[in-house]
């Protein structure tokens, strides 16, 4: 384990010295390749955690979390909300006079 932590601090450390295309490439194939060794622990425990071992069940859960994490797919959603408040006095005379102008009297302006 810390053979590799060493080799991914070495490739951080080469990154910062490249442009932001090759940041992006090296990190796209290191993600890659993570996503791979995932694949091969989420095989082993697939099937035991289907058949009621909890403790695979337990790991292959973590697996797809760390899977869903690496692509992105449990980042916040950012909801954009609007509130509008109307006077309702105002909204009733709007409506009276939009009622008029449709029982034929001349159009009148709202505002």
């Amino acid at each position: 384990m810390q053979k590799r932590v060493r080799l991914i601090q070495k490739e951080m450390s080469q990154l910062m010295n490249n442009d932001d295309v090759e940041v992006m490439k090296t990190l796209d194939s290191r993600r890659i390749m993570d996503l791979e060794e995932l694949d091969k622990l989420a095989e082993r425990y697939f099937v035991p955690s289907c058949i009621g071992d909890t403790k695979s069940a337990t790991i292959y859960l973590k697996i797809q979390e760390r899977r869903a994490k690496l692509l992105g797919l449990d980042t916040p959603t950012r909801i954009s909300m609007e509130v509008k408040t109307y006077d309702v006095t105002e909204l009733n005379r709007q409506f009276e006079l939009l009622q008029g102008n449709a029982n034929g009297q001349d159009a009148i302006d709202l505002d």
